[in-house]
């Protein structure tokens, strides 16, 4: 830009022309730039133009772009700006989405249906371990570890998690219950895992029977009981004197014995095989003694 100056020229001196230039030029603006946490600012001009830079990047989030303050204009089909003053640039991202798998082992072997949960980056999900009929919770293996229930992951990514399982311990007792004069003995009481089969025998003492199984004043019969151990199981075996019969005694008079018709002869024939005593009076024979089961005897 020229100007002239001639008017303020006076003096005796003879009369100089002079031409004076004046250069101009925007003025300075500032370009802030904040990117996740780091503030860095550019000097400027006023109108000038600047391309979006790219993002410095920010851990398990994705770039959304930026946000813009201050006084700018956009550019037709670009995401140029041009500076019409100070402006801020704050870069934006996005958290990114992450798949948790939550896996059973189930100690049977039955296959258990997996628990996926989508979440976002740095967030906490709570896993808890599903029902294993029969078993109980123990641990956490692959992306998590501890036996925290419920487990509070922080979520960093994609992650498979397993809970595993122990089996289940049944205590099986038994109460021997003698009656009367009744005794006997019992196998098979103790602690199952869940799912084992489990038999229990009863073996009644000389001159005793079984009477029979109970459970919560069930009765469960007097065979074997065989079944699975599911649960903790409390039962009663009972043994009952051998009971005794009415006496069955058959009396003979004679035998084959010729001149023996006096004689007089007692057959045990107790069906529970006990020995008896006798007395004999009468018809000319007195005698005392014993007969064993299943067998004669006499004076």
């Amino acid at each position: 830009m020229w100007f002239n100056l001639m008017p303020y020229l006076t003096g005796p001196d003879p009369i100089v022309t002079k031409n004076v230039r004046a250069n101009f030029q925007y003025s300075p603006v500032t370009l802030t730039i904040v990117d996740e946490g780091v503030t860095t600012t550019y000097p400027h001009f006023y109108n000038d133009r600047i391309a979006l830079p790219a993002h410095a990047g920010k851990v398990g989030h994705s770039p959304n772009g930026w946000l813009v303050t201050g006084t700018k204009d956009t550019v037709a089909d670009s995401t140029d700006l041009i500076l019409k003053g100070d402006v801020t640039m704050t870069a934006q991202y996005t958290p990114n989405q992450y798949t948790i798998t939550q896996k059973t082992v189930d100690p049977f072997g039955n296959p258990v249906a997996d628990i996926v949960t989508t979440a976002a980056y740095d967030t906490t999900v709570s896993l808890v371990p599903v029902v294993v009929p029969h078993a109980t919770f123990s641990s956490w293996s692959g992306d998590a570890t501890g036996s925290a229930n419920p487990l509070a992951h922080v979520v960093k990514g994609d992650a498979s998690i397993t809970a595993n399982y122990v089996k289940n311990e049944y205590a099986i007792t038994v109460d021997v219950s003698a009656t009367g004069l009744g005794a006997g003995t019992v196998t098979g009481a103790g602690t199952y895992q869940a799912l084992s089969a489990v038999l229990l025998t009863a073996t009644p003492s000389a001159n005793s029977i079984f009477a029979g199984w109970t459970e919560a004043a069930t009765s469960l019969g007097t065979d074997n009981l065989s079944f699975l151990a599911e649960s903790n199981r409390s039962l009663v075996a009972t043994f009952d004197k051998k009971p005794v019969a009415p006496l069955q005694l058959t009396f003979m008079r004679g035998d084959s014995t010729p001149g023996d018709e006096n004689a007089w002869r007692v057959r045990n024939t107790n069906p529970f095989a006990v020995d008896f005593s006798y007395e004999i009076y009468g018809a000319g024979v007195t005698g005392t003694g014993t007969v064993p089961a299943a067998t004669e005897g006499g004076p």
